[in-house]
């Protein structure tokens, strides 16, 4: 997991912890997301789910989840929090 990674994690953890009240910034980077990938965030953060719970609920693989959760994570870092 890189930095990026791992920054973006915890402030979109800290960004969704009145879930499903976030800030405006934060709800328009959600609407950006492909619906696959915001429903692993939501669902990881908002639903407190596991990601076993996630994927077998969306009937997706562990895998993707993770790596859904972790190209969420990467935007979150780079588009939300440095403005790109």
């Amino acid at each position: 997991m890189t930095l990026q990674v791992r920054v973006g994690k915890c402030r979109l953890r800290v960004a969704l912890a009145c879930w499903p009240d976030v800030d405006q910034q934060t709800a328009r980077f959600l609407r950006s997301l492909h619906w696959r990938v915001r429903r692993c965030v939501e669902m990881t953060h908002g639903e407190e789910m596991t990601q076993d719970q996630i994927a077998a609920h969306l009937r997706i693989s562990r895998e993707t989840v993770s790596s859904d959760l972790a190209r969420a994570y990467s935007a979150y870092e780079t588009e939300v929090l440095t403005g790109k």
